[in-house]
């Protein structure tokens, strides 16, 4: 089988309740075609630097409800750790929630086959700013 690159990405937000916003986002890009979710998990760290894990069916209803469709963890267990977890939420602020999001590139999984059969490997990767990107354009311009 073959599979596209998987990236990562840990969003944190102040506070302690996820509203959803970004579900309807995820939704357009997974019902696209353009990615596939692999895992998914929110982490709220309280006041004291505690920190705790969940998933979308330990989470307060009205919280997750944009995000029940996306219910996969269990089925991918491994991806993202309880270790991993721990990680990311000792580089969080006290009185912050993240959610981490773990998704495959399948819009690049046919250029990555073609690369593998070609024997070549990916040696350097990174994503550009948004900011640098932006200062560019606007300096060309």
């Amino acid at each position: 089988m073959e599979i596209g690159p998987v990236d990562y990405a840990v969003i944190a937000f102040p506070g302690h309740h996820f509203t959803g916003e970004l579900a309807p986002e995820l939704a357009r890009l997974v019902d696209g075609g353009i990615v596939r979710l692999l895992d998914l998990a929110f982490i709220k760290r309280s006041e004291d630097g505690t920190a705790e894990f969940f998933e979308l069916e330990t989470l307060d209803a009205d919280e997750t409800a944009a995000f029940q469709r996306f219910a996969i963890r269990e089925t991918n267990d491994g991806l993202v750790s309880q270790d991993d977890l721990q990680l990311v939420a000792e580089e969080l602020a006290p009185g912050t929630s993240a959610v981490v999001l773990v998704w495959e590139n399948t819009w690049a999984t046919e250029i990555s086959a073609g690369v593998a059969r070609a024997g070549g490997q990916l040696v350097a990767f990174e994503r550009v700013p948004r900011s640098a990107v932006a200062a560019a354009l606007a300096d060309a311009a």
